[in-house]
C-alpha cells in the first residue's frame, strides 16, 4: 500500500524511466537464454507498471520498445533463424497489436476506478465534497488545530425552500440552483478551506486556523453573495447560515455539526433571519 502511494506520487518522467528498466531487464535475460524459451509474457510486466502509474500514451511508448527490445533480443542477438526474414516483423508487429490493446483496457480500467474514486468522496450534482469526504478532511484539520493550538471555524449554510423548486420547476433546476450555491460559495473562499454538501439542501463549510472576526468577514461576503446569485436568478428560495469558531479544537466532527445543528434549529425557531455566529471556547 505504501509503495502503491509512492509511486503515485512519482513524476511521469521516473515512473518511464522505471519502465524503461523493467524492460532492460528483461529483454537481457531473454537474449541470454535459450531462443526455445519465450519470454514474450514478461514484457507484459513493465507496459502494465507504466501504463498503470503513467498513463495511456508512456503505456505505449513501453509497448513500442517491448516488441522492438523483444526482436533485439531473440533475433539480433539470439541470432534466431527464419524461413523468411519478414517473420520476426510480422511476430513483433503481432505482439505489439496484443501489448497495445492490453495497454488500452489496462488505461480504460485505471480511468474507470479513478472516476469510480473519484464519485465516492464527492457530490454527484455540484461535485465539491460530499459527507464522507467532508468527515475525512475535517478530522485531519482537528488534529492539527489541537497539535498547534489554532482556532477552527464551522460554517453551516441551509438552503430554505429546495423542495419548492424541484416540484414547481423540476428537479433539473434544483440541480441548478444547487450548483450556483456551491459555485458562489467555494469562490469566496481560501483554497486551504473545505467545502461540502452534506445533506440535500445543506452545505458545510470548514476554515481551518481562522479565528471569530476573520470567519465573520468571509461569512458576511459568501452571504451578500449568495443573496445576489438569488437575486439575479429570481429564484424563490431563502437560506440560513450559522457559524461557530472554536477557540480550542472539537474532539470530533460529529460534536462541530451537532453544535452547528443545534445553533441553525435555533435560529430558524426564533424566526430570525441572517447570520447567526458565536464562539465556542
Amino acid at each position: 500500500m505504501r509503495l502503491t502511494k509512492y509511486l503515485e506520487n512519482q513524476s511521469k518522467f521516473v515512473l518511464i524511466t522505471l519502465g524503461l528498466l523493467l524492460l532492460l531487464l528483461i529483454a537481457g535475460i531473454d537474449a541470454f537464454i535459450s531462443a526455445d524459451v519465450s519470454l514474450s509474457i514478461f514484457y507484459l510486466i513493465p507496459i502494465f507498471f507504466t501504463t498503470w502509474y503513467a498513463g495511456e500514451a508512456p503505456g505505449i511508448f513501453i509497448s513500442i520498445a517491448s516488441s522492438i527490445a523483444w526482436i533485439i533480443a531473440n533475433d539480433i542477438i539470439g541470432q534466431t533463424h527464419h524461413t523468411h526474414p519478414g517473420i520476426p516483423y510480422w511476430n513483433a508487429a503481432v505482439r505489439f497489436g496484443f501489448y497495445l490493446v492490453t495497454t488500452y483496457l489496462l488505461s480504460e480500467l485505471r480511468t474507470s476506478r479513478d472516476r469510480e474514486k473519484k464519485l465516492a468522496r464527492t457530490d454527484s450534482i455540484t461535485g465539491i465534497a460530499n459527507q464522507k469526504l467532508f468527515y475525512e478532511l475535517s478530522n485531519l484539520e482537528i488534529q492539527r488545530a489541537s497539535r498547534y493550538g489554532h482556532p477552527i471555524t464551522l460554517v453551516f449554510i441551509d438552503l430554505d425552500k429546495l423542495k419548492k423548486i424541484n416540484d414547481k420547476l423540476g428537479h433539473k433546476m434544483g440541480d441548478k440552483l444547487l450548483q450556483e450555491f456551491a459555485q458562489t460559495i467555494y469562490g469566496n473562499i481560501r483554497g486551504t478551506d473545505i467545502i461540502a454538501r452534506i445533506g440535500g439542501d445543506e452545505f458545510a463549510l470548514l476554515l481551518p486556523g481562522t479565528g471569530y472576526e476573520p470567519s465573520q468577514i468571509v461569512v458576511e461576503r459568501v452571504q451578500k453573495q449568495l443573496a445576489e446569485t438569488v437575486e439575479y436568478h429570481q429564484w424563490h428560495v431563502s437560506f440560513s447560515i450559522v457559524a461557530i469558531t472554536f477557540m480550542n479544537a472539537p474532539k470530533s466532527v460529529d460534536e462541530m455539526l451537532e453544535k452547528a445543528d443545534f445553533l441553525m434549529y435555533t435560529l430558524k425557531t426564533s424566526g430570525k433571519t441572517g447570520i447567526e455566529h458565536k464562539i465556542e471556547c
